[in-house]
């Protein structure tokens, strides 16, 4: 089995085979009337979206990802396999880390909800219907892997200074982790808590992730000490992160 990502010139094959294994799924369509708008849009997905391919032989599963957000748009095999599903996703989350997003969303059927919820993907709101076709949100969070590691942080906006993004005095150091080997592209950002004065660097531990809606992007928490106190966290970082709709996984949740 080969898995690649899709060439412009190979984006017929794979609209092809959507089309077949869409027309072949039970439920998926409502009636006849709503086969034909998704036909129609096939020249629109084809500008908008990515994909990888896996091969044997011939084309047996397909990823299809919006190619600005990388939000998982298709997900399609001739046979469920688990290693084929496997493989398919991994090399998509690869991509994916790539650009050092944090978290995907998908659209995805309501008949497809528990396919994507074995992925680790959960359902972010409630079922909505567009053009006859019903669906659902759902979002996956990446980077909990690096949950328990010790990192180096560099502050870049100390305790008690003036943040300048949001005109309101740190209640926490501010700064970012640039780990050889660990991330790819950027550096991500970091918030140190429990440490009541401004400092130049520090090292501790990932205690937690906060995720902004809406953005692909992380904040890290570090603290001395591995252990993650929710309350305290969300007092010290209430000064820039209370005008945002977030959630945070910690190390011991």
């Amino acid at each position: 089995m080969v898995i690649k990502k899709i060439e412009n010139q190979e984006k017929e094959e794979v609209f092809q085979f959507c089309r077949e294994v869409f027309l072949q799924t039970e439920n998926f369509f409502s009636d006849d009337e709503t086969i034909k708008p998704f036909l129609e849009s096939v020249d629109h997905f084809t500008s908008l979206m990515d994909f990888i391919g896996a091969y044997d032989k011939e084309l047996i599963g397909v990823i299809g990802y919006a190619k600005d957000t990388y939000a998982l748009s298709i997900f399609l095999m001739k046979e469920e396999k688990e290693e084929l599903k496997k493989n398919l996703f991994q090399a998509y989350l690869e991509e994916v880390k790539k650009e050092d997003y944090a978290r995907v969303g998908a659209i995805v059927s309501p008949q497809a909800k528990s396919f994507y919820e074995e992925l680790g993907f959960e359902q972010v709101e409630e079922e909505q219907e567009q053009n006859g076709i019903s669906y659902i949100t759902m979002e996956y969070l990446l980077q909990k892997e690096y949950l328990g590691k010790k990192v180096h942080v560099y502050i870049d906006h100390p305790y008690g200074s003036m943040h300048p993004l949001v005109g309101e005095f740190c209640s926490c150091n501010c700064g970012y982790i640039d780990e050889e080997g660990m991330l790819e592209g950027e550096f991500q950002d970091a918030y140190v808590v429990g440490i009541k004065e401004p400092l130049e660097r520090f090292e501790g531990y990932v205690v937690g992730i906060l995720y902004r809606k809406n953005e692909q992007q992380s904040k890290w928490i570090i603290a001395k000490e591995p252990i993650f106190h929710k309350q305290e966290v969300i007092q010290e970082i209430a000064f820039i992160e209370q005008q945002y709709d977030s959630r945070i996984i910690g190390i011991n949740e």
